[in-house]
């Protein structure tokens, strides 16, 4: 039901009755599952004019919530603040992803070095591309099909000039390929 009206809704007036819904279901103590709250916080995202404290405020209230949350709700959140070249709200969600024990996905990490790029802190943007290096591996050769989005970033991250063969050899010494 929150999936068809949060789809179809032209505006955020059918907020209500999605909010509705959940309102329900936690009158007979259920709680929203990460879907929901992934849902919602794309129909956030996809208004013509984000409203960034009412997504704040979100994925504040089911980060407080402890709502068990998967590394796809993360994923939205990061890209969608990169989308809007919030940088440092993207870096916060990556960090609440990462204290929830999950990592994002390739693509959004990507869309966040975009994002910081763009935003002219290229070193900011550096130190995600060797935190990523040191935790998974650095970039993999093309005939390795490997995670998805993960040549992508490797291949964003080496056109924006962010790390160096040096690092490349350290990755590939700690032997950490995310296949």
């Amino acid at each position: 039901i929150i999936n068809s009206v949060l789809r179809q809704a032209p505006s955020l007036e059918y907020l209500v009755p999605a909010e509705h819904v959940v309102a329900k279901m936690e009158e007979m103590n259920l709680k929203p599952t990460a879907h929901i709250q992934t849902m919602f916080i794309n129909f956030h995202f996809m208004q013509p004019s984000p409203d960034l404290d009412a997504i704040g405020l979100l994925v504040e209230k089911f980060t407080r919530q402890k709502l068990h949350r998967d590394h796809i709700f993360w994923d939205r959140v990061i890209e969608g603040y990169s989308a809007l070249s919030e940088s440092d709200r993207a870096l916060q969600a990556v960090r609440q992803c990462t204290k929830e024990n999950c990592r994002p996905g390739y693509y959004a990490l990507e869309q966040l070095v975009r994002a910081l790029v763009r935003n002219g802190e290229v070193t900011l943007a550096k130190e995600l591309v060797e935190d990523v290096g040191m935790d998974r591996g650095g970039p993999i050769h093309a005939d390795i099909r490997g995670k998805e989005g993960q040549h992508d970033f490797w291949n964003c991250a080496e056109s924006l000039g962010l790390f160096t063969g040096e690092q490349e050899e350290k990755w590939a010494a700690l032997g950490r390929r995310d296949l």
